[in-house]
Parts: C-alpha cells; structure tokens; sequence
C-alpha cells in the first residue's frame, strides 16, 4: 500500500488544512490548536498527520488552505508494502499512441516504466488503461495492486 504524512506548524492564525486524495477528501485539520504546556504556555509546534491505507501505485495529492493560510512543511509518501505478495506487473511491447487495457484493473493508477522510444504521461494513466506516448517502440512494466 501506500501512506502519506502530512506536515504543518500550527500558528495562532493558522487556517484549515484540508488534503484530497484523488479527489477525495482525506483530511480536514484546524492548524490553530496550541499545545498547552504544565505552566500553562501555549506553544505552537509542527505536527503530522497521516493518511493510510491506500493501495499501492500513483496518487494525485490536493492541498487547500480555507479560511486562513496553512504553514504547511511538506508531504511525505511512504511504500507500506510489508512484501510484494499482493504487487502486480504487466509487461508487454508497445507503440507510441497505443491503448493498453488492465484487465483486471488495478486498484489506482499503477507505476509504469518504459524503454526505449516509449513514454507515459501521468495523466494518461488510470487503473483500467494507459495511453501510451513517445518517439518510438519499446516495452512498458506496470506495478501496481
């Protein structure tokens, strides 16, 4: 699978953090909470937070700061994947502006790696397909769940 981590320093006037993962909502996160120390000091710290449980290949991370801005430090991607006894691959050979077909399809858009003249663009990737792109023949691996 695949995990993010998610940092942020909470400040007084900080807004809302609110992180979509392909087009979902994962996390909505006020980054306005002091820490309370024993003598009573509000201190303001980085904090983290994570999204788990996605399957394993390619994710679109969206990052909005509402009503306020967001000290947001980065985000992190981590392959939670303990083996591989749940990874797929399909190879093949292929043109540039050819179609292939997962079936059946992966469970997000899965990581392809081409040779020769082949490309892929990102955005051409779904798990059910994959248009391919580039100067000339070659072979493509697609890893994913």
């Amino acid at each position: 699978g695949t995990a993010f981590s998610i940092a942020y320093v909470d400040q007084a006037e900080g807004g809302t953090l609110r992180i979509e993962v392909d087009g979902e909502e994962r996390l909505l996160q006020p980054t306005n909470v002091a820490f309370t120390a024993a003598n009573g000091e509000a201190l303001y710290l980085e904090n983290r937070r994570g999204i788990l449980g996605l399957p394993y290949g390619l994710h679109t991370l969206r990052v909005t700061a509402l009503e306020r801005p967001v000290a947001l430090l980065g985000a992190f991607s981590y392959d939670t994947r303990p083996n591989r006894s749940r990874e797929r691959v399909v190879r093949g050979m292929a043109h540039p502006g050819e179609v292939i077909q997962f079936t059946p399809p992966f469970r997000c858009r899965p990581l392809i790696f081409c040779t020769g003249g082949l490309q892929v663009n990102p955005a051409d990737v779904s798990g059910n397909e994959a248009k391919l792109s580039g100067t000339g023949p070659g072979s493509y691996e697609a890893i994913g769940e």
